[in-house]
């Protein structure tokens, strides 16, 4: 997948200034009488190191908004440096392939991963030329309990109108490992203290992981707005799915002790394997352990 980048330095609030990026070859713009570009280039040294073994500590993603360009997907990735926090922020095809050109912009911020909040303001007003976000905004993220794990929920505080005018944000730790595993003996998710429960995981978090495992997906599309027969292959044992829909996508998943009987699907082929706690639409074709559904 090519991006296109562009980068701010942004530092309490005040004025950003921007410098070229290409295939994360920097090349800073900035007044030779601060030390911005010194810190520039701390930041994002490990973008141009291509066997780098940092990884973020935080992935983020929203949920699917409409622009003039359809339906489209903020994808993030936080690193942590000394008190500011290297955001860079990738807008894209909700299920990208190949072929599709994305577009990023790093920021850097104030801020501490780990606290019970933090505010990620992402301001893309000065002088940035073809302005991926097009708007600013800030995003309010608040953390959840899963075990000792990094994993944060929250909302824009402020974006285009329309019917996702405020897209959810989901961030968690790389390596984060659910609560919640299905137990196939007994049907249900069970966590180390033989709770029964669901995982916090949300929809842009299974689209972007593959792991829907013990995940509450009721009341929602589950395409998002993707209407390209793209294909859904995901991990959703254990997961509640009713009253979801799906339409003009494939969903290619682990199905074992799903709730999917009330799932609303048209133009969609579904395959998946069961177990005896699976439940499905009755026009579902079941074939020893796995099913298959089509409309």
């Amino acid at each position: 997948m090519t991006k296109k980048v562009s980068v701010l330095f942004c530092l309490s609030c005040v004025a950003c200034e921007e410098a070229s990026l290409e295939q994360y070859e920097i090349t800073p713009n900035f007044d030779a009488q601060t030390n911005q570009s010194e810190s520039l280039d701390h930041h994002i040294a490990h973008f141009e190191d291509q066997n780098n073994e940092n990884q973020p500590d935080l992935i983020c993603a929203s949920s699917a908004f409409y622009d003039q360009e359809g339906f489209k997907t903020l994808r993030m990735e936080l690193f942590q440096r000394d008190q500011n926090i290297l955001v860079l922020v990738d807008k894209g095809e909700i299920h990208p392939s190949e072929n599709d050109v994305s577009e990023s912009e790093i920021y850097v911020i104030e801020g501490t991963i780990g606290s019970e909040f933090f505010n990620l303001s992402l301001d893309s007003e000065t002088e940035v030329s073809e302005s991926v976000l097009q708007t600013n905004f800030s995003i309010g993220l608040e953390r959840q309990l899963v075990d000792e794990q990094l994993f944060y929920q929250g909302t824009f505080n402020q974006f285009a109108c329309g019917p996702y005018s405020t897209p959810s944000v989901t961030c968690w730790e790389p390596e984060i490992e659910p609560e919640f595993k299905y137990n196939s003996l007994h049907g249900v998710c069970l966590n180390d203290r033989q709770e029964v429960g669901f995982n916090p995981w949300t929809l842009e978090m299974v689209r972007e992981t593959g792991d829907g495992q013990c995940a509450s997906l009721s009341y929602l599309e589950l395409n998002e707005g993707d209407y390209t027969e793209t294909n859904l292959t995901w991990d959703l044992r254990g997961s509640d799915l009713e009253h979801s829909w799906i339409s003009s996508a494939n969903l290619n998943a682990q199905l074992e002790g799903t709730q999917l009987e009330n799932l609303f699907y048209w133009d969609v082929e579904i395959n998946g394997d069961i177990d005896d706690y699976t439940t499905f639409p009755e026009d579902c074709d079941e074939n020893m352990n796995t099913v298959f559904c089509k409309m």
